[in-house]
């Protein structure tokens, strides 16, 4: 780390060189000096001293057996040249540059298109091949001879000629919506922008412009909301903006002008939760701040909103640094974003999205359901992000996650064929632990959106899921059911009652009793506190504080000791976070049990703390790996975790005694928090200042059979994917149709609960009655068919009126 502190420092006083690079990656002097100065540039000079001590690829060949060995080996190289080629653009050192032609050289001969397993991959990973190649050429262009600039052309020609014999297939399974049409050819268009002198790349220019267009019209609704997830929107389509932007600057179609990605910004506030800075999330996407999309929209259409998002609500884009920093220095408009005048609701008619709010602070709250086509319903062949999550409900108050998504990290059962897209894992009905049909990685399922409104004091939806349980697009089946109908209410606050949601299911296979199974999906730092129908969930108390070895510091070691009164298996987790410079090298510890030889655990943390286990297996893509086990015998026995990578952070080990046990639920298990360790070395504990809310959500769950509450967790099928736990919130009832009737009421520390009635004392009829302080709610749902259900407030008068 001392050589890249003395790169840093010679940043502030160097020139750069790379002339022919685009206007973009072109900054003046007080730029360069400004992201020289940036904490961020610690990271990037890090990861170029790394990539110097990387072997040519010529010499080091990756696993061709692997189906993914290029998309990993894009990834790699584009994060070599981004950190030589960042390095180089503000110090100018020329020990990058010749580097960098080693690596662009090699690295084509070493990938020829013809290679069959090359070229036989998914489409994506030729995208990031192409884009670590285009980064390359940002900053080292003039500095291949020009045999070597010919052996770029030709590579990327090959790879881009190769896909576009798919692209206007209408069978091809990724055509039109989904992302991988921006990841693949964003890339290929801004390789082609330095080979326009060159047979054929013209053209190539041409047919990337109109793909990204089709991409563009088919994978944005009419009012911009993206039709997969919004992470998968904007990992796709920064590639896209970026080769936007250069098109754009050497005079070429201005493709911002494009009106669904014009719109896409403008959507934002329809999907902010509130308090927080996170978009809400569906289709295969995690939670996450809007980013870099905002700049590139805000400075190529002087665009206010896009601005105002970018300053109030983004990440800042940290993570493209110096990217960021780049687009900030070009003209941009004052922002302007008038909350006021943005509806309460949406319904997003393609995906059949509703969604109201009360508004966007944190003492407002948010509710949201999806009940629409699969969008690539009528033709088999193609896919799209998605998931078996028709009528999957989301709940967010008072700058708290309540009711969550669970993004790619989905239960797979134990089955592969499962993937990562099971009912399990979401806020849906289940019948004798069926849902609805397979979903993602090819098929998909349907619902219907019978009616959504905003009538000012609630919203509400009526949802048809019927033929999601009954199968997918593909003809495999489901649970099987005669009918699945959804009823939900949002209600808005007035007269002493606090925002919250009631979910009504009329859900029935036949005229045979099962265990049917209502489930409410939260994140593994809530605890839930079970009652006889319903549950109270809170925010977890959070470690106070955490172990790390700084970046200068010794080799250190936390040491507990452990007691077991019997023979004990164990499974081990812990709560981790990667705290260097660089994620990649500081999330590993040794592990070692009573002075054993130490093992490697590779944490594969991120930058916010999450849980992460030792598994018995690497399986990343198919069904989730089960956790390690080691055996203990009687009496005491001395765990020791010590530093492997420096940086590295953990708050607590947890030790389950099942191999499914998780922290969520704990059972048995046993919490080793940092601050009971035996600390030794450099080693050292700092506190881990969090504010956790003292807020909570209260639920009522009644059925038309007694209903068993209880929690549990899983873990991801995809266990790369945040998160590495979701917890299960669940009642289950014998029945022919259970007529679930829950009420989730989102409270302050100060709001008292409601009191809450169900009555079914009338055949076909529930009457759910909700008590506030100052008003009385009353929800009448007739059950007969699909049912209709109706809602009205009566103010309460008080002596005082």
């Amino acid at each position: 780390m001392k050589k890249v502190w003395l790169m840093l420092a010679a940043a502030l006083f160097c020139g750069s060189a790379g002339a022919a690079a685009p206007e973009l990656f072109r900054p003046d002097e007080a730029l360069k000096k400004k992201i020289a100065a940036d904490p961020e540039m610690k990271r990037i000079l890090y990861q170029a001293h790394r990539t110097m001590l990387s072997p040519v690829m010529a010499k080091v060949r990756p696993d061709r057996g692997n189906k993914y060995t290029l998309w990993y080996f894009g990834t790699t190289f584009t994060y070599w040249m981004e950190g030589l080629g960042y390095s180089y653009m503000v110090i100018g050192d020329e020990k990058y540059a010749k580097k960098a032609v080693e690596l662009i050289v090699s690295t084509c001969r070493d990938f020829p298109v013809n290679d069959e397993k090359l070229s036989s991959g998914l489409v994506c990973e030729r995208g990031q091949f192409l884009y670590g190649l285009a980064v390359g050429c940002f900053f080292f262009f003039d500095k291949l001879t020009p045999e070597e600039q010919q052996l770029v052309a030709d590579t990327a020609a090959g790879y881009i000629d190769e896909t576009l014999k798919e692209a206007d297939k209408p069978e091809t399974w990724w055509y039109d919506i989904h992302n991988h049409n921006g990841v693949m050819f964003g890339p290929a268009g801004i390789i082609s922008l330095f080979f326009l002198d060159r047979p054929g790349y013209k053209k190539r220019v041409a047919d990337c412009v109109r793909i990204l267009k089709r991409w563009i019209n088919s994978g944005f609704d009419d009012k911009g909301l993206p039709c997969e997830g919004s992470v998968y929107a904007r990992y796709s389509a920064l590639r896209v903006m970026l080769f936007a932007t250069l098109l754009r600057d050497q005079g070429g179609e201005d493709l911002f002008k494009t009106t669904k990605l014009k719109k896409w910004l403008h959507v934002y506030p329809a999907k902010m939760i509130p308090g927080t800075n996170l978009v809400e999330t569906r289709n295969d996407a995690y939670y996450a701040p809007p980013s870099l999309e905002c700049l590139f929209v805000s400075a190529a259409n002087q665009d206010p909103v896009a601005e105002w998002i970018w300053r109030n609500w983004s990440d800042r884009g940290r993570e493209y640094f110096p990217l960021n920093l780049l687009l900030e220095a070009r003209r941009r408009p004052e922002p302007a974003l008038e909350l006021s005048k943005y509806p309460r609701s949406e319904f997003f008619r393609q995906r059949c999205l509703s969604i109201w709010r009360t508004g966007w602070g944190r003492d407002d709250a948010m509710f949201s359901i999806e009940a629409g086509p699969y969008l690539t319903a009528k033709t088999r062949h193609r896919s799209i992000h998605a998931q078996a999550d028709r009528g999957h409900f989301n709940l967010y108050a008072y700058g708290d996650l309540w009711g969550v998504d669970t993004g790619y990290a989905n239960d797979a059962n134990g089955n592969p064929n499962f993937s990562r897209s099971n009912t399990l894992a979401h806020s849906c009905v289940l019948i004798d632990g069926k849902g609805q049909g397979r979903s993602g990685n090819g098929p998909g399922v349907s619902a219907e959106t019978l009616a959504a409104r905003d009538f000012g004091t609630f919203g509400y939806a009526k949802v048809d899921c019927t033929s999601a349980y009954n199968g997918n697009n593909w003809g495999e089946p489901a649970a099987g059911v005669k009918q699945a109908i959804r009823d939900v209410f949002f209600v808005r606050p007035s007269h002493g009652a606090s925002a919250y949601a009631v979910v009504l299911d009329n859900i029935n296979s036949d005229s045979k009793t099962h265990t049917c199974t209502w489930q409410m999906m939260l994140l593994a730092d809530k605890q839930v506190e079970l009652r006889p129908n319903g549950a109270l969930i809170r925010n977890g108390k959070p470690f106070a504080s955490y172990a790390t070895t700084p970046a200068r510091a010794k080799n250190g070691a936390l040491t507990w000791k452990v007691k077991f009164d019997k023979p004990t298996r164990c499974s081990f987790w812990g709560l981790f976070r990667a705290g260097g410079i660089s994620v990649l090298d500081s999330d590993s510890f040794y592990l070692s049990i009573d002075g054993g030889r130490p093992m490697q655990w590779n944490t594969a943390a991120g930058a916010e703390y999450d849980w992460r286990r030792i598994p018995d297996q690497v399986n990343l893509r198919n069904s989730p790996p089960r956790s390690k086990m080691f055996d203990f015998s009687a009496g005491e026995h001395t765990i020791t975790l010590s530093t492997r990578e420096r940086e590295a952070e953990v708050q607590a080990l947890f030790l389950g005694t099942t191999p499914d046990m998780t922290p969520a639920v704990p059972g048995d298990g046993r919490f080793l928090p940092v601050a009971a360790a035996e600390v030794s070395g450099g080693m050292v504990l700092k506190p881990h200042e969090k504010a956790v809310s003292g807020n909570r959500c209260a639920v009522w769950l009644d059925a038309a059979r007694p209903v068993r509450m209880y929690q549990d967790s899983f873990t991801p099928a995809n266990y790369s994917r945040p998160p590495a736990v979701i917890l299960r919130l669940r009642g289950d009832a014998e029945a022919i149709n259970p007529l679930f009737a829950a009420v989730l009421a989102p409270l302050k520390p100060e709001m008292k609960e409601p009191e809450v009635k169900f009555d079914r004392s009338v055949a076909g009829r529930v009457t759910i009655t909700v008590k506030w302080p100052g008003a009385v709610d009353t929800i009448d749902w007739n059950t007969n068919g699909k049912g209709t259900a109706n809602f009205r407030r009566v103010p309460v008068r008080t002596d005082r009126e």
